[in-house]
């Protein structure tokens, strides 16, 4: 493809000057498309590997919240074993009570 320009500044014709402005726009793509490759198999990995590394952090948060749970329940169960060996021991002593109350003494 030749075609005739001209200069926009001395008024010379020039050329050629559309084939060498194709050739420098492909060169210019070719080089943005190096540029756009370079280091992105690099990226691709660390990111993929930030990811998985993100997700293991938020599993260890539900495990962890998870422990929490069980330890309350513990807990609250400790109390509920607690009571019930309170309500035996308060059932004892309130009856042993009655029976002074009533009775004026214990047998023996």
């Amino acid at each position: 493809l030749i075609r005739i320009s001209i200069c926009c500044w001395c008024g010379h014709v020039l050329p050629n000057m559309v084939a060498a402005g194709v050739e420098a726009a492909a060169a210019v793509g070719a080089g943005l498309n190096e540029v756009f490759k370079y280091n992105r198999e690099n990226f691709k990995y660390d990111r993929e590997m930030r990811q998985k590394s993100e997700l293991q952090i938020l599993n260890f948060r539900l495990k962890q919240a998870g422990l929490w749970r069980d330890d309350v329940r513990d807990i609250i169960g400790m109390t509920e074993k607690k009571m019930d060996s309170y309500l035996l021991i308060s059932t004892l002593q309130l009856g042993m009570c009655a029976g002074l109350f009533c009775e004026g003494r214990l047998e023996p």
